[in-house]
């Protein structure tokens, strides 16, 4: 370019930079002109505007604008909704934008008088304005109104529910349409916080049970500009509700979600309640036109917290873990699974880009929406009136559909053991609808409240068009289990009422278990089909408090048809130890009750295993409780084979009955039976009917057969019943052939009846239990009745309609008869009879043998009665004639009795004993029968029936005259009244006179026996007794009270009168009263021994000097203080004797230094005996210590070698034989004993028992130590016992030895045996024959000694016979007595002694033990005293003993014995 153009170009940018100021100068002139107009004229109008703000401010707060803005609110409010709308006060703040409404009421469509549709405390509204200057100038948009803060406090909702749905919702005056949705509307409020505080919701005229306490809560509502939504968040800490009776449940809430106008977010619940229940919650609902929903929940509940918040009270404990996902199934799988970003929030038009991924639909979710999760329980607790479930264990996979509720892998574990396993699918679970359904009041009530509402606030009701239930299919259902070990005892605590009781069965089932059902609600129990196959086998587990546990093992196969309800028992086997059952055929159930048709075969052992079952079941009978109340008793077995047909209250059984060893017990009877075999059919319709029955029990043979039917009665209305009364149709047969009576009476339970023989019966009758027709007969033979033998007993028996007649009665006995007849009218009441016995034999009958009463006398017996209980029209006739005693006559007695009309008479008289006796009286047969009654008796002498009955040695004569009446109503004893006076009472016992001062007299009066004071006087005797008894008209069954007192002295010397044996003197004082009732007697008094002395005749003792106080005290004596004297010694006695209920005797004895002489020999002993018993058993028992034992010189031992001889046995009856022994003998240590003849020491310890009148001996007497001497040779004891080893009899074991030192001879003799089997045994050392033992003992020498001795006598002119009888009576006379004179030990006379110098002269030999090893003799001939000898023995031992003699001749020696034994 050139300068010049560079130059041109500058000067163009020039002109044309100053032609843009110039423009720009003039724009500003003209710019600042106009600004300063604007802004004068800007400046007025807002002065202007600042001053009409401020007027209305101020006018807002002026009661006139709220008066006349309230007036209008009320207005609009009225047309907006339709109802009559009260307002208390309306208050604007315009500086605040903010309006407050007090105490708002809206009244619906309820009637006058019922709460209002609508109630508010307080209303706070606060406004923004939106484009406020754009609406003045009119060059913007519409104005806009936003919701800043909204605020409610104690509204009350009141909503009225009718049967057709309607409400008392108010309908607006002038509704206004729009198309524009709720949802639209609410938001564009755009409300920033809206808050609810204290809202009170009522239901058809009734507050909701429901309260509901929140305390610490935390809740904001906002508007989210960027997503148009609101976003709202509540935090509640403490909130409390309890629904209905409940108990109050503690929770915290916390909620987080967010509402746009096609969207509804729950983005977070967590909700925790109770002590440990927690549920977290998400969830979202996407277009409302067409709604896209999904949801999961997870969380531990507390069953206990559920009930609380739902009101289902019958969970009582436990948890549930659940985890639960679902949603609908309209979503396509692409919206369903993409969760869409906040610019994809923002801007929904916007698609997704066409080459992404479509996911597969889910194949689950075919229509509807789809559940799926899982749950499961622990130790879940259920109870309500029918189930009680408790620590129960879970769980199950849950999948629900519309069309499908599945739970899957469902188990549960029970705490009594066992398991359920198993699948439940329900096939349209929603259940059918039918087709003319309505649509509930509810649900209209709801589309009408918020079609309402939306009309009220200008927006478009949500719901349009005619409500249709949709149309559902019928339901099906399977469930498939199998069980497990289940105890019948879980079962039965879940299914049986609470506190039913144990079954006493131990058993448990296992097996499949199938259900199925489908179809309507109305008919789904006709579709029930179940099958089960379970097996039963016991546990072993024994249940606490259980009273038996009887095991049970079984098989049950059966399939149940709800169509028909009936059972289909293919087979039931159950077996316990003493029972089994098989069963099959069809059990109705319900309606099907009439199709039942069962084969049932049953065998029962012991009805003791149903014990527990009866009890449960509360079977009572006869004051029993379960197997006890039924009156069978199996010893044996019963079996049952038949068939059960038709309904329950019909049921019609039939079959074959067969049992062994059967009892029944039916009341007091006891029917026994060996065999029962029998086909039957029962039903309470048609009756009983026995085909064919045979009853065995020992050798009877029972055969019966018929039918029983009960009576058909017909109402009037048609209602046939069937009456088991007395008009029941019999027709029945019964055969006994050639039985035992005894068996007979086992059948029909009556065996106590003591009747023996054989029965032949048959009967036969037909009717109806009140007018039977039969007839039968029956005859006895060859038996016992009451232990009276009979030969026969026939009778021939008939029945028509209500007369039943017994002829040809006859019975034979002892060649004897008695024979009658009889009837009775069942109708009117008569009867009629006749009895006739002749020369009827006393002494013939066992009954008068058995009492050993040598009694006889003739009976003449004639009877007749023709008529009723009221008027018999009765005729007796009674004579017992020649009636002897022990072969006396004793007289006769003849009676009468006969009946006129009402009235009855007896009269009768007799001579028996001695005494005329005439009795006479009379009674009515109804009403009381008043009666009155006279007896005579006459020259009463009481020795006649003491020389009959006594022992006859107690001589007696009296003569006593009396009369006694008594009369009154013999229905109550109480009201009789009698006297009785018995005159010249004067009895002579044994030459004792015992005489009564005045009559004896008593009275009967309101049933008391009073006797007056009879005053009894003798020979050292007074007594005098009065006092009262109540015979009559007590109510304690211990009978009447008595009052009765005695006093007096009685002279021991009367005992001798009654027994002759008995020495007895002194005297005894007592004061005794009798109280207490007639069957409960109670004495007092005290009975004073006063030197009272007894002897009894052949008891070596007797008691003397006898003193002391004997006290009553209610039911006994008892010794207070006795002593005596007896044997030298002192006795004291005490112990008691008791009276009531028996006598029973507790008496003691200690006895010190007592001497008792029996046989010549003497003992004195310390004793303590103890008698206690009754009159039929008593035992005597103590100790005795023998402390000195002697035997006269008298004595014969030999005597008592008899002593264990076999006796006669005892009197069973006699009072010895009553009294059992058992007293232990015992010595003092070293026992002594010594006479003329032995010294003996030993110990004694023997127990005596048996009876007094067999007494046996057990134990042992040892004698230690001791000598004897016989026959002038003394024997040293070597060894003795003395063994009592019988226990039946006295026969004791000797095992004695004794040795004696006889020249240069030791002889051992033994006694060896028994007392009644004694064997002796001799031999000497050295040895010689027993002959020349014998020969030792007798003459001092052997037989080769005496033989040359007696050559020695014969040459020295002495006769040896003589000189041997003279030396034993020498021997026998002298030596006992020169012993005891002169103290030595033997002395011994030979009168022709030959000595060693070959002369004969008398000798006598003295010979004396001075200890037990030294023995000196010393003999001298009587002709000289220069031929003496001397000797001295010592014993070294045994076997050495050294001897120094100086003999006839002058001559010592010394010699060493040594014997030794060789064998």
């Amino acid at each position: 370019m050139s300068d010049l153009e560079k130059k041109a170009h500058e000067v163009g940018h020039e002109a044309k930079e100053h032609a843009k100021r110039a423009v720009a100068k003039v724009k500003r002139s003209l710019s600042g002109t106009v600004g300063m107009v604007l802004a004068w004229l800007l400046g007025s109008l807002t002065v202007l505007g600042l001053v009409l703000f401020g007027a209305f401010a101020w006018y807002s707060t002026t009661p006139d604008f709220e008066r006349r803005v309230g007036k209008e609110v009320v207005t609009v409010l009225e047309n907006a909704t339709g109802g009559r709308v009260e307002l208390g006060r309306i208050r604007f703040d315009i500086w605040h934008l903010e309006v407050e409404a007090n105490n708002l009421v809206i009244h619906g469509l309820e009637a006058p008088g019922e709460a209002p549709y609508l109630a508010v405390d307080k209303i706070l509204l606060r406004v923004r304005l939106f484009d406020f200057f754009s609406r003045a100038t009119g060059t913007g948009g519409p104005a806009r109104v936003s919701l800043n803060y909204l605020r409610v406090e104690h509204p009350r909702v009141h909503l009225i529910i009718d049967k057709d749905g309607k409400t008392n919702q108010p309908v607006p005056k002038h509704p206004r349409t729009s198309e524009k949705p709720v949802i639209d509307t609410l938001l564009d409020l755009k409300a920033r916080q809206v808050e609810l505080a204290n809202g009170v919701a009522l239901l058809n005229n009734r507050a909701i049970p429901f309260d509901l306490a929140a305390r610490d809560l935390n809740a904001e509502v906002h508007y989210i500009f960027l997503s148009d939504h609101y976003g709202a968040t509540m935090d509640l800490k403490d909130l409390r509700t309890r629904l209905g009776k409940e108990a109050e449940a503690e929770s915290s809430l916390h909620v987080e979600a967010e509402l746009g106008r096609d969207l509804a977010l729950l983005t977070r619940l967590d909700l925790h309640t109770g002590q440990a229940s927690h549920l977290t919650a998400t969830g979202s609902l996407r277009h409302f036109g067409k709604p896209e929903w999904e949801a999961t929940a997870s969380g531990s509940l507390e069953l206990k917290q559920i009930a609380s918040l739902t009101g289902v009270d019958t969970l009582k404990g436990g948890s549930v873990d659940l985890n639960l996902n679902g949603h609908n199934c309209v979503v396509t799988p692409v919206e369903a699974q993409r969760k869409p970003r906040l610019w994809e929030k923002l801007h929904p038009e916007q698609h997704a880009k066409p080459g992404s991924k479509v996911l597969p639909p889910d194949p689950n979710c075919i229509a509807g929406y789809l559940l799926v999760g899982s749950a499961k329980i622990h130790k879940a607790t259920y109870r309500d009136e029918y189930v009680r479930l408790h620590d129960v264990d879970g769980s199950a996979q849950i999948h629900i559909t519309p069309k499908e509720l599945l739970l899957t892998a469902m188990t549960g574990y029970l705490p009594g053991g066992g398991k359920a396993e198993g699948d439940l699918r329900i096939s349209n679970w929603l259940g059918e609808v039918p087709a003319e359904a309505a649509v509930s009041p509810t649900a209209k009530a709801a589309v009408t409240t918020a079609n309402k509402t939306a009309t009220t606030i200008g927006a478009k009701p949500p719901v349009t068009g005619a409500l249709k239930v949709p149309a559902v299919l019928p339901a099906h259902a399977y469930l498939t289990a199998t069980v497990t070990a289940i105890p019948l005892r879980t079962i039965m605590d879940v299914t049986a009422p609470e506190d039913y009781g144990d079954l006493g069965f131990d058993t448990a089932v296992t097996g499949p278990v199938k259900v199925e059902w489908g179809g309507s609600t109305r008919d789904v129990s006709e579709t029930v089909e179940v099958d089960g196959d379970l097996a039963m086998r016991p546990t072993g587990v024994r249940r606490m408090g259980a009273l038996s546990d009887v095991p049970v093992t079984g098989h049950v196969k059966a399939h149940y048809t709800g169509s028909n309800e009936t059972v289909r028992i293919e087979q039931i086997t159950l077996q316990t130890p003493e029972s089994n059952l098989v069963a099959s055929g069809v059990l109705g159930v319900n309606l099907g009750d009439p199709l039942t048709a069962l084969h049932v075969n049953l065998t029962v052992r012991d009805l003791g295993e149903y014990n527990q079952l009866l009890t449960t079941l509360g079977l009572e009978g006869n004051g029993n409780k379960g197997s006890a109340a039924i009156p069978v008793v199996l010893h044996g077995a019963l079996e049952f084979n038949g068939t059960a047909r038709g309904e329950v209250r019909d049921l019609n059984v039939k079959g074959h009955v067969q049992a062994t060893d059967v009892e029944f017990a039916l009341g007091s009877t006891d029917v026994q039976i060996d065999s029962l075999v029998a086909d039957a059919e029962y039903s309470p319709n048609a009756g009983v009917v026995v085909a064919s029955s045979t009853i065995h029990r020992g050798t009877a043979v029972l055969n019966a057969s018929g039918e029983v039917r009960p009576r058909k009665e017909v109402s009037r209305r048609g209602v046939v019943t069937y009456e088991w009364d007395e008009g029941m149709a019999v027709d029945a047969m019964l055969q006994l052939a050639n039985a035992q009576v005894v068996d007979v009476l086992q059948i029909v339970g009556q065996q106590k009846i003591p009747l023996t023989g054989s029965v032949v019966a048959n009967a036969h009758a037909v009717g109806t239990i009140k007018n039977l027709s039969g007839s039968g007969h029956l005859a006895l033979a060859d038996g016992v009745v009451y232990g009276e033998p009979y030969e026969s007993a026939v009778a021939e028996l008939t029945v028509q309609g209500q007369d039943i007649e017994a002829s040809k009665v006859v019975v034979k006995a002892h060649g004897m008869q008695l024979a009658g007849n009889g009837g009775y009218d069942l109708g009117s009441k008569r009867f009629h009879g006749h009895v006739e016995g002749h020369d009827l034999v006393l002494s013939k009958f066992e009954t008068v043998k058995r009492a050993k009463v040598n009694a006889d006398g003739v009976l003449t017996l004639v009877a007749d009665a023709n008529g009723t209980l009221a008027d018999p029209g009765l005729k007796a006739n009674l004579k017992l004639a020649n009636v002897a005693y022990e072969g006396q006559a004793m007289g006769e007695a003849v009676a009468e009795l006969h009946s006129q009309g009402k009235i009855a008479y007896l009269t009768a008289n007799s001579t028996l004993v001695g005494a005329k006796v005439n009795l006479t009286g009379q009674a009515q047969l109804t009403d009381d029968y008043e009666a009155q009654a006279r007896l005579t008796v006459a020259g009463l002498d009481i020795g006649k029936p003491l020389a009959m009955f006594g022992s006859g040695d107690v001589k007696a004569e009296s003569l006593i005259n009396g009369v006694a009446t008594v009369n009154g109503p013999l229905k109550t004893p109480r009201l009789l009244s009698g006297t009785g006076e018995f005159n010249d009472v004067d009895v002579k016992l044994q030459g004792v006179e015992l005489k009564a001062a005045e009559p004896l007299r008593l009275s009967l009066r309101n049933g008391i026996v009073t006797l007056e004071q009879v005053h009894i006087t003798g020979q050292d005797t007074n007594i005098r007794v009065s006092g009262t008894a109540q015979l009559f008209g007590s109510t304690d069954p211990k009978g009447g009270r008595l009052d009765m007192k005695g006093v007096g002295t009685v002279s021991m010397a009367v005992l001798h009168t009654f027994d002759s044996d008995i020495l007895s003197s002194g005297k005894v004082e007592f004061t005794v009263a009798v109280g207490g009732q007639m069957m409960n007697p109670t004495l007092s008094g005290k009975v004073q021994f006063d030197n009272v002395n007894i002897a009894i005749d052949g008891i070596p003792n007797g008691l003397s000097d006898m003193n002391g106080t004997l006290i009553f005290t209610e039911d006994r004596l008892q010794v207070q203080t006795l002593t005596a004297k007896t044997g030298g010694g002192d006795l004291k006695l005490g112990g008691s004797i008791r009276f009531r209920n028996g006598l029973f005797v507790d008496l003691t004895a200690t006895g010190d230094a007592v001497r008792v002489r029996l046989y010549g020999l003497s003992a004195t002993a310390n004793a303590n005996l103890r008698l206690q018993g009754t009159r039929q058993s008593s035992l005597l028992s103590g100790s005795i210590l023998v402390t000195r034992f002697g035997i006269g010189q008298n004595v014969d031992l030999a005597a008592f070698s008899g002593i264990g001889g076999v006796s006669a046995p005892p009197d069973p009856s006699a009072p010895s034989n009553r009294i059992r022994l058992d007293v232990r003998v015992t010595s003092a240590p070293q026992l002594d004993f010594q006479n003329a003849f032995a010294k003996l020491a030993g110990a004694v310890d023997l127990t005596i028992r048996g009876t007094v009148a067999t007494p046996s001996i057990l134990g042992r007497i040892q004698i230690t130590d001791g000598s004897a001497t016989f026959a002038g040779q003394k024997y040293q004891l070597q060894r003795g016992d003395i063994f009592f080893s019988n226990p039946v009899r006295i026969d004791p074991t000797i095992d004695i030895d004794a040795t004696a030192q006889v020249e240069n001879y030791e002889i051992t003799v033994g006694l060896h045996g028994t007392a009644t089997n004694l064997k002796p045994t001799f031999r000497s050392e050295p040895p010689l024959s027993q002959a020349d033992v014998f020969a030792l003992l007798a003459l001092g020498r052997t037989q080769e000694e005496a033989q040359l001795y007696q050559e020695k006598q014969l040459q020295a002119g002495t006769d040896p016979t003589t000189s041997a009888l003279l030396g034993g009576a020498l021997n026998a006379t002298v030596s006992n007595r020169v012993e005891k004179l002169f103290g030595v030990g033997s002395v011994k006379i030979d009168p022709a002694f030959v000595g060693t110098l070959g002369n004969s002269s008398a000798r006598i030999t003295v010979q004396e033990q001075i200890s037990k090893q030294i023995t000196l003799t010393f003999a001298t001939n009587v002709n000289t005293s220069a031929q003496q000898l001397i000797q001295v023995q010592y014993d070294l031992n045994r076997n050495n003993s050294i001897v120094v003699t100086r003999d006839e001749s002058g001559v010592f020696s010394i010699v060493y014995k040594l014997r030794r034994r060789y064998r």
